[in-house]
């Protein structure tokens, strides 16, 4: 009876144990996606910025570059990509070799970006610091 007793008891606290363990793994683990999307925008030395409507290309200032990688990873949350004509694209470069661009479609029905790179592809809903840099970046450069 006692030995019942212990294997009932051991079964409530090791049950526990794997629901913990399993909400933690599922709320600590980030998308792979994300991690390699980071790393491509860490690991840039270069940032252009091609507008298709003006066929113009600004690339961003040495001194400017950290922040806007900061703005290219904030709130990006990875989905499955999507067909559209996009308005601007921003290449990503690492040595002045293109490792990567993004692809935006800025308009106000359904404003998106397919990310695309060697190592991984997705899409993101343009986030709202991403699109207020592209409007300032052309903006400035329109004056």
């Amino acid at each position: 009876m006692w030995a019942l007793h212990q294997i009932i008891k051991f079964d409530r606290y090791m049950g526990r144990f794997l629901i913990i363990m399993s909400i933690l793994a599922l709320t600590s683990c980030k998308d792979r996606r994300l991690l390699k999307y980071e790393q491509v925008v860490l690991e840039a030395t270069k940032l252009q910025i091609v507008y298709n409507a003006s066929n113009k290309t600004i690339t961003i200032p040495e001194q400017q570059i950290v922040n806007f990688k900061h703005i290219l990873s904030r709130n990006v949350k990875p989905e499955l990509q999507r067909e559209f004509i996009n308005d601007v694209r921003i290449d990503f470069f690492k040595d002045n070799r293109r490792t990567a661009f993004l692809l935006i479609n800025n308009s106000d029905k359904l404003p998106f970006v397919n990310f695309n790179s060697d190592s991984v592809n997705f899409g993101f809903r343009l986030t709202y610091g991403i699109g207020q840099t592209l409007d300032q970046y052309i903006a400035e450069n329109n004056r």
